[in-house]
C-alpha cells in the first residue's frame, strides 16, 4: 500500500508539473502567485512521497527482523520436536526390557535398563547442547553385547539371532550412548521388525581408511526400490508393517540418520545380493572426530 501511494504521488506530481508546463507554453509566463502555488504543491507531494518511503523502509526493516526471529523460533521448535521424537522412540526398547525384568524380579536388568534410559535422555540433551560430545573408546564386541542386552526380549520372541561378525578388537572413539541407542538401536529394531521368524541378523564392522563402517543386515524382503534410490528423506520414506504385523511410526531410520550426522558420519541403505536389507553407518576413525553437524539440518 505504501509503495502504491508512493507511485501514485509521483504520478500526481508529474501530472501537476505537466499541467503547469502546458499552461506556461500555451498561455504565457506564470504569475508569481501561480508559481508559489505550484511550488507548494510540488513540495507537498515530495514530502508525502518521502514520508511514505520512510514508513515503507521502516516497515521492511521490522519485517526482516520478525522473519529472522520467526526462523530462529521455528528452528528451536523443530529441534525440540526432534529431541522429543528421539527420546520417545528410543526409550521404548529398554523400557520394555525394564518392565519385563521387573515382573521376574531381576534387579540387575532393571538397574541396567534404567541406566540405559537415563543415557538416552542425556544423549538427546547432548545433541542440542553444542559441539561438545562425550567421546569414549568402544570396541565392536562391546557394542554387540550392549545391543544383545537391549534387544534380547524382542529377538527371543521372534526366535531370531544377532550374530556379530567383526574384528572384536576393532575400537574407535565416539559418543557411545548416541551410537548404540539412537543409531544402531534403531537400525537393529528395523531389522528385527522386517526379518522373518527364526532368521539371523548380522552385525559386521570394518575399518575403511579414516572411517569405520558398521553394517546391520537381515534376511527380510529388503527395501523398496524407490527407498533405496531416494534415501531416507522423511517426505519419501514411509514405514510398513513388519513380518508379523508389527506397527511402526517411520521415525527409526530417519532418527538414526540424523544422529549419525551428529556424530560426523552418515547412513547408507541398500539391499543385499542374496536379499534382505543392509543398513550401514559410517563414522570417523580418528582421535578427534570432525565437528558435529547442527541438529537443525538432516539428510533425511
Amino acid at each position: 500500500s505504501l509503495l502504491g501511494d508512493f507511485r501514485l504521488g509521483l504520478a500526481a506530481l508529474a501530472g501537476v508539473a505537466a499541467i503547469y508546463a502546458y499552461t506556461w507554453v500555451r498561455l504565457g509566463p506564470l504569475s508569481p502567485r501561480e508559481v508559489y502555488i505550484l511550488t507548494d504543491l510540488c513540495l507537498l507531494a515530495l514530502f508525502t512521497e518521502v514520508a511514505a518511503l520512510s514508513v515503507w523502509l521502516c516497515h521492511r526493516r521490522l519485517v526482516k527482523e520478525l522473519v529472522i526471529q520467526t526462523e530462529a523460533l521455528r528452528e528451536e521448535l523443530d529441534m525440540r520436536s526432534r529431541l522429543q521424537a528421539i527420546i520417545a522412540h528410543d526409550i521404548r526398547n529398554p523400557l520394555t526390557v525394564l518392565l519385563e525384568a521387573a515382573e521376574v524380579d531381576d534387579p540387575r536388568i532393571v538397574q541396567l535398563m534404567a541406566q540405559r534410559i537415563a543415557a538416552i535422555v542425556d544423549a538427546a540433551g547432548d545433541l542440542a547442547a553444542g559441539p561438545a560430545r562425550k567421546l569414549t573408546e568402544v570396541t565392536v564386541a562391546d557394542i554387540g553385547l550392549q545391543l544383545k542386552e537391549i534387544f534380547a526380549g524382542r529377538l527371543a520372541r521372534k526366535g531370531q539371532t544377532l550374530a556379530v561378525a567383526a574384528t572384536a578388537e576393532l575400537a574407535f572413539k565416539t559418543d557411545v550412548p548416541i551410537l548404540c541407542n539412537s543409531v544402531l538401536g534403531n537400525m537393529l529394531s528395523n531389522a528385527i521388525k522386517y526379518s522373518p521368524r527364526g532368521s539371523t541378523i548380522t552385525l559386521t564392522a570394518a575399518r575403511e581408511e579414516d572411517r569405520v563402517r558398521i553394517v546391520i543386515s537381515d534376511q527380510g524382503a529388503g527395501f523398496p526400490v524407490h527407498v533405496v534410490r531416494g534415501g531416507l528423506r522423511q517426505s519419501d520414506y514411509r514405514s510398513q508393517p513388519g513380518t508379523e504385523g508389527e506397527p511402526g511410526a517411520g521415525y527409526g531410520l530417519p532418527i538414526a540418520a540424523l544422529c549419525a550426522e551428529r556424530l560426523g558420519g552418515s547412513i547408507e541403505i541398500r539391499n543385499g545380493a542374496d536379499g534382505g536389507a543392509a543398513v550401514s553407518v559410517l563414522l570417523p576413525y580418528q582421535e578427534n572426530p570432525a565437528p558435529p553437524v547442527p541438529l537443525t539440518e538432516s539428510s533425511t
